[in-house]
Parts: C-alpha cells; sequence; structure tokens
C-alpha cells in the first residue's frame, strides 16, 4: 500500500458547479445522496476537474484508509468524541504524518498557512477523497456547509466536515509542550464548546486562545464551566466565553501575556458566579 495520497486543489469553476448542483437538485435531500452521484460520475476522472501542477500537500494513506472504512462507534450524544478522535488522526505530529508537507530536509511536517486556508483542497477532500467518511459523520445533513467551502470564515472553520478537524487541532497545538495536542481535548469537550470558541474572532488570536484552553483545562475551573448550569440554565462556559469576546473587544488580549490573560479569565468567571 502506498503510504502517501497526493491531495489536489479542485478548480473553482467545477466547486460552483457542483455547489449550484446541489442547491437546484438536492433540496431535501441528504448529503449522502449527493456524495454518492457524485463520485459514481466524476471520481473515476476527477484530476481533469483539479488545478494542474502539485500543490505539494499529501494524506497518509493508512489515515485516510482509516477515516473511510471505520464505522461509528460513538452515540448520537457522543460525536463530538469521534470528531476529537479524527482531529487527532488528521493533525501531523512527531508520530502522526497526518496531512503534511515536506520541508527542505525531506522531513513530513505541518502544512503551512498558505496551504491550510486553500479552500480547494477542503472541498477536494470532503466531496472525494473523504467523502465515505463524511457520509458516515454528516450523511443525514442538509446543510451544503459541511460539504462546501465557497469562502473562508470562522463559520467554516467549526462546521466544514474536514477543515474542523484539522483547524480545531491547529489552534490546540502547543509547540511549547511535550504533549503538544493537550489542549484539543478540551477544545473538544463538547460539540457546542468547540462551535462557541472557534466561531468567535478571538480564536484567531493564536497564543490567547492556547492561554484560553489552558485555563479552561484547570481541573477546578472545569467542573465550574463545564458541569454548572448559569441562571439562564445553560452551562456556565457560554457566559464565560462572551465575556471574553467583550474584553477582547475593548482592551488588547492579543498584546497580553499568560499572566494578564489568566487575570482577565479569573475576572470573567468569577461574573459568572
Amino acid at each position: 500500500m502506498n503510504n502517501k495520497e497526493n491531495i489536489y486543489a479542485l478548480k473553482p469553476d467545477f466547486i460552483n458547479l457542483l455547489y449550484n448542483d446541489y442547491l437546484e437538485n438536492y433540496q431535501n435531500k441528504k448529503i449522502k445522496d449527493f456524495l454518492i452521484d457524485i463520485n459514481e460520475k466524476y471520481g473515476n476522472d476527477i484530476l481533469s476537474y483539479c488545478v494542474p501542477g502539485d500543490t505539494k500537500i499529501f494524506l497518509d494513506d493508512e489515515i485516510r484508509y482509516v477515516m473511510n472504512t471505520t464505522p461509528n462507534k460513538y452515540s448520537k450524544k457522543q460525536l463530538y468524541l469521534w470528531d476529537y478522535e479524527y482531529s487527532k488522526l488528521i493533525y501531523t505530529t512527531n508520530t502522526n504524518p497526518g496531512i503534511y508537507r515536506f520541508n527542505t530536509q525531506n522531513e513530513k511536517v505541518p502544512i503551512n498557512t498558505i496551504q491550510a486556508t486553500d479552500w480547494r483542497i477542503w472541498n477536494y477532500l470532503s466531496l472525494f477523497k473523504l467523502h465515505k467518511y463524511v457520509i458516515k459523520r454528516w450523511g443525514e445533513s442538509e446543510d451544503p456547509v459541511r460539504i462546501f467551502i465557497r469562502k473562508l470564515g470562522n463559520g467554516n472553520f467549526s462546521r466544514h466536515s474536514i477543515l474542523r478537524l484539522y483547524w480545531t487541532a491547529e489552534i490546540s497545538n502547543d509547540i511549547n509542550r511535550e504533549k503538544k495536542l493537550e489542549f484539543l481535548e478540551t477544545l473538544w469537550r463538547d460539540e457546542d464548546f468547540m462551535t462557541q470558541v472557534t466561531e468567535r474572532s478571538t480564536a484567531n488570536m493564536k497564543e490567547q486562545i492556547l492561554y484560553f484552553l489552558e485555563f479552561c483545562s484547570n481541573p477546578d475551573n472545569e467542573i465550574i464551566l463545564f458541569k454548572t448550569k448559569s441562571r439562564k440554565g445553560y452551562p456556565i462556559y457560554r457566559e464565560f466565553i462572551k465575556l471574553f469576546l467583550a474584553d477582547s473587544n475593548i482592551s488588547t488580549i492579543s498584546n497580553c501575556n499568560k499572566d494578564e490573560v489568566f487575570e482577565i479569565l479569573t475576572e470573567n468567571l468569577n461574573a459568572c458566579l
């Protein structure tokens, strides 16, 4: 078995064609119906619909196989655990190849920012290369955002079937820690928490988000944030995140160090109680 799969970039016009096809012919149908049909129609000749040239991005073949063939073992309420598992699987680390490129020393390393923000490759992955996984995870959905990215934004990062897996690992990756994805588990504490964090503008502040996740991962804070209800009946973390976003708008959190961010977060947490 070849240990790597080339990742290609779909032509934008082809993505638009598929998107319009979905809107015109698959209303009130499931994503799985659309994915099955386009792979039967275009799958054998997919390179004809890709941008010429090499993206220099690869997907480990074993990981592709696992994602496309492994049955779901989680209940409907635990699907976020499946997402967490595959987020670790798709992201490149020292022990896991995931989606990667080669550096000048011919070593497997994470894709760079330019590659990671190329929406054409994420459409290729969700619509074709990893479509069997997408059918298992999102096949009953009717929401095209699960399979299409037409422009980049925080909503795409958290909702697209494949990009969400990569992006949550990317913003959780702390190169200064021995366990670099230590805070990924906190981010995937549940589906709603992940969405609340990644869809807000603060998600673009990598260093401060790591401080935020570290604060939330503290066992005492974790009990309050995830197991305590607010006066409105929802988990405390929702109000906590709103306060963090408000602080980011009125103070320069992007320039704050860890101690300063922790001080702000402690004040916010106390205000939620």
